[in-house]
């Protein structure tokens, strides 16, 4: 990642805020980032910002939010095939490819006969891609469930610049719902993210820096 104009503005604003948010796709990572920052975060991972900036990456609170793996799919699979939505469009190298999708089937399959984390579109990247160190640990000091945002107020209401509104809306289409085998096909493909969600009580927050939950 070259340390570009944009991204020094990033990094000062990071730095001013004492935080560093990790973007994952499809987990309502642009809401926060526009509440907390002014502006958007793309979809970096915590390696490569340990690679280019170590000395803030230790010195801030990082963190990031996790959502359900299926309910992530499902909405990663809407995103693609509308070809984005109100503030952000599909990364144009997968672009074909997304549009060629018909059910979330092929969506499927299209990760699963992946050569590697790098021919799959950040939008089907599993979540601890974006949490990981070299080392292939979590490397976040505090996770946040999607659907228990509300504890992300007592450590960050604070440093909001705005009050946080949904943003990023992929145009409506038909209802889509995994049948129960794609259901269990996608929790098997994203086994350590389902663990990893699955491992995040309601209304407290993870604080992975100290090994021990603190109530939110």
């Amino acid at each position: 990642m070259p340390l570009t104009p944009r991204l020094k503005q990033k990094i000062a604003k990071f730095d001013e805020k004492g935080v560093l948010f990790i973007h994952i796709p499809k987990s309502g990572g642009r809401a926060v980032s526009d509440a907390l920052y002014g502006l958007q975060v793309k979809h970096s991972s915590i390696c490569v910002y340990q690679a280019v900036v170590p000395d803030l990456v230790a010195r801030v609170e990082t963190v990031s939010i996790v959502r359900d793996p299926v309910d992530r799919f499902v909405s990663a699979y809407r995103h693609a095939i509308s070809g984005g939505a109100s503030e952000k469009r599909v990364s144009r190298a997968f672009r074909s490819t997304y549009a060629g999708f018909r059910s979330i089937g092929d969506a499927i399959d299209h990760v699963r006969s992946a050569r590697s984390t790098y021919h799959v579109g950040p939008l089907f990247r599993p979540q601890v891609w974006y949490l990981h160190d070299r080392a292939r640990r979590i490397a976040v000091d505090t996770l946040f469930r999607y659907d228990d945002l509300d504890s992300m107020t007592p450590l960050l209401s604070d440093r909001f610049e705005k009050p946080i509104r949904r943003i990023n809306v992929t145009p409506p289409t038909d209802p889509i719902a995994p049948n129960s085998r794609e259901k269990a096909q996608i929790r098997d493909l994203y086994a350590a993210d389902a663990a990893l969600y699955d491992a995040l009580p309601i209304g407290r927050i993870i604080d992975l820096k100290d090994g021990a939950a603190g109530q939110g």
